[in-house]
């Protein structure tokens, strides 16, 4: 989508170093000019006469960074969009940002992609029903500033839309009652995306010879219903973030995705012959008509939102999973192929069985590096999964799609409500998800890695001066994003060992099903009610939850004297070590911990294969919060390795531990005494990574 506009980047950029070097040629020149006729060059007929060449020079770089300009900002991402999306927010927040709207039951879409132009050809049906207490006299619709020639029905019957703006306002010709329904039908055709990105960025929804993705968040292939609240909001009109009553959660809480309820869809994909179209549900049909794919989809089972991904792929089919793939990027496939078994039979086991036939991911390019979990259609890009250095320790892949694959319950099966905390049901439980399922396939080992790595992010990203509670978190702020992921994972970790597995898990598998069906979305209090039926101790529930989720604690432990004694004959005959030490919060919060003295390596690496030859450097792209090498697409396929690992030169030493229960309260500190049989050498606080914490570096220290 760039193209055009990094050609004449780069013709500007070498006219104007041939205006430098025509004014270097002109002014240093190799001999001193006479003083005595300075005044005569400097007047204007002999600085017209003498320079007008160089001005010549200079029209070549100046006209292209002109057109260039104007090109850029004729774009989506330019001057005149901005202004489209600043109109549709004055004319239209006021009016219609609160107002009641219908209710979608049914989608039908009929889309042709036509990836050489760029283009997208769409048509469908909505059918909505009024869920409201009052009539509704006019039924609104968000459209993208790629529209054209769009068309509107009602009950198939044409109809003229109000307003000038995106949102499109579609009068009644009588008032649709409540439960009535009603068919709103709709086409238009548009380039996605039109014109180049802003300073060479990316763009999440595109159809390119490369690949396309479309999804019904934004209005990139069906219209949205009703008006979308952050479309030309920016640093002019931006406000404060809405203050929430105590009590916002009791009663009837949309849902934060917008959709009330989910409806039954069915799309038809028409597109190049060779590609592969996927789009949510079953595939109904798919033949090549008159040299064009045309693929049928339909939900199996009813959905909130649903999207189109589309390419050429190679396949790697799993249990009831599929993975859709570039042919030269199946590197990390057979890693992520296992994450997807695993995430629908494990998340299928806990929380409620996959009520689709199939899950699979599709793989986009990477013009944004991110992904979405659709019902049954996770899209996923190429920069996150498939092009990354998935090793034995940071296992990249298979974490993500272990996040995404958790979306099918935490943000399909239950949609969260609109406010403070909502976000945290639909990502946090994600990561929490994940968590229980490193340790369920990859041991405690992989739980432990991943926990303190999303721990660690955490504390780097969190803003210390603004951190809200999880209960008033609404991701308007700058570090809301890490709390949401990181800090709600970590805290639904914590409650499920406060409460103990059997009856944690009861609880979030009683939640799940209570929200599934229920048109009350649920927020972080009514999730709070649900889990207290399975304490057995209320008030240690209570106490618990209100310093978790109702304030902003942050335990950071620290050891700060470890002093081994001689060892000592016991009446046994057997050696013992006793261990004084000294541990402090640091930080705030109270939290029942383990303290341990260890020896030797407790989980020894695994031999690697080694690869045959060295690759040659790589770039590197952002992962999931660390950095991933990026295969060199010179490569040409899969890196190879020996068959052999190479043998550890030295076995690990077994290991051996000791422990003692502790429980430290802000800026508290407490002296133990370990005893142990065998000689330690480190002191760990919090050995299996069981209680959220700062700088964990500090909560170990080594034995001298």
């Amino acid at each position: 989508i760039n193209g055009r506009a990094l050609l004449l980047n780069r013709a500007f950029a070498l006219a104007l170093a041939g205006v430098i070097l025509a004014l270097a040629i002109r002014f240093q020149g190799r001999r001193d000019a006479d003083g005595a006729a300075l005044l005569a060059r400097l007047k204007p007929v002999a600085l017209w006469r003498a320079n007008r060449a160089l001005l010549a020079y200079a029209l070549v770089p100046l006209s292209l960074g002109i057109y260039l300009d104007r090109y850029v900002d004729a774009g989506f991402q330019g001057d005149a969009y901005d202004k489209q999306a600043k109109d549709y927010w004055r004319a239209n927040v006021r009016t219609w940002k609160d107002a009641p709207k219908a209710s979608l039951t049914r989608a039908e879409v009929d889309v042709r992609l036509v990836p050489a132009e760029h283009e997208v050809y769409s048509r469908g049906t909505f059918e909505l029903e009024n869920r409201e207490a009052k009539p509704l006299e006019k039924l609104a619709f968000t459209t993208g500033p790629h529209w054209r020639d769009t068309q509107w029905t009602i009950d198939d019957a044409p109809v003229e839309r109000e307003g000038k703006t995106l949102l499109h306002v579609l009068p009644l010709a009588k008032p649709l009652a409540p439960g009535e329904r009603v068919r709103v039908g709709f086409s238009f055709h548009g380039s996605l995306p039109e014109g180049p990105t802003a300073n060479g960025g990316g763009t999440m929804e595109f159809v390119l010879p490369a690949g396309a993705v479309l999804t019904s968040f934004q209005p990139s292939f069906v219209p949205v219903v009703g008006f979308i609240e952050g479309v030309g909001v920016d640093a002019e009109n931006r406000s404060d973030p809405r203050e929430y009553p105590s009590d916002h959660w009791k009663g009837p809480t949309p849902s934060v995705f917008g959709i009330d309820a989910p409806y039954p869809v069915r799309v038809t994909v028409r597109g190049p012959a060779e590609w592969r179209l996927n789009s949510i549900g079953v595939l109904k049909s798919d033949e090549v008509v008159d040299g064009e794919r045309v693929s049928v989809w339909e939900s199996d089972h009813p959905v909130q939102f649903f999207s189109v991904v589309a390419g050429q792929w190679k396949e790697k089919r799993g249990d009831g999973t599929v993975i859709y793939y570039h042919p030269r990027h199946g590197y990390n496939v057979d890693e992520m192929s296992a994450a997807l078994d695993a995430a629908r039979r494990r998340y299928s086991e806990w929380f409620l069985p996959f009520p689709w036939q199939e899950l699979k991911l599709s793989e986009f390019p990477g013009l944004s590096g991110h992904a979405q979990g659709f019902a049954t259609n996770i899209t996923f890009s190429e920069s996150i999964g498939f092009l990354t250095d998935s090793t034995q320790e940071t296992q990249v892949a298979w974490l993500v799609v272990a996040h995404e694959a958790a979306h099918q319950w935490w943000g399909n099966l239950l949609s969260p409500g609109k406010g403070p905390g909502g976000n945290i049901l639909s990502e946090g439980m994600s990561h929490f998800s994940t968590l229980l399922l490193y340790e369920a396939e990859k041991g405690l080992r992989g739980r432990i890695e991943f926990a303190k790595r999303i721990e660690e992010r955490y504390g780097e990203r969190r803003r210390v001066d603004s951190e809200r509670p999880l209960l008033r978190i609404d991701g308007a702020k700058d570090g809301d994003e890490t709390v949401e992921y990181d800090k709600g994972g970590w805290v639904f970790w914590m409650l499920l060992n406060h409460l103990g597995r059997e009856r944690g898990m009861q609880g979030y598998r009683a939640f799940i099903e209570r929200y599934t069906t229920n048109p009350d979305h649920p927020l972080l209090e009514d999730f709070l009610v649900v889990m207290r039926e399975f304490a057995a101790d209320p008030s240690a529930f209570d106490a618990f939850t209100h310093q978790w989720f109702a304030e902003v604690v942050a335990p950071e432990y620290e050891v700060l004297d470890a002093v081994r004694g001689a060892p000592v004959a016991d009446e046994a005959g057997r050696l013992m070590w006793t261990t004084r030490l000294r541990v402090r919060n640091k930080g705030t919060g109270r939290m029942p911990l383990q303290v341990a003295v260890t020896r030797g390596e407790r989980f020894p690496k695994e031999a690697e294969a080694e690869p045959a030859s060295a690759p040659a450097a790589e770039p590197s792209v952002p992962g999931l919060g660390d950095e991933s090498a990026v295969l060199a697409a010179a490569q040409g396929g899969p890196r190879e390795t020996q068959a052999a690992s190479k043998p550890s030169a030295k076995p690990s030493e077994p290991y051996r531990e000791s422990r003692a229960l502790l429980e430290l309260g802000a800026g508290e500190e407490h002296e133990l005494v370990l005893t142990s049989d065998f000689e330690p050498k480190q002191v760990v606080v919090d050995p299996d990574a069981l209680v959220l914490q700062l700088n964990r570096k500090h909560a170990t220290k080594q034995l001298d």
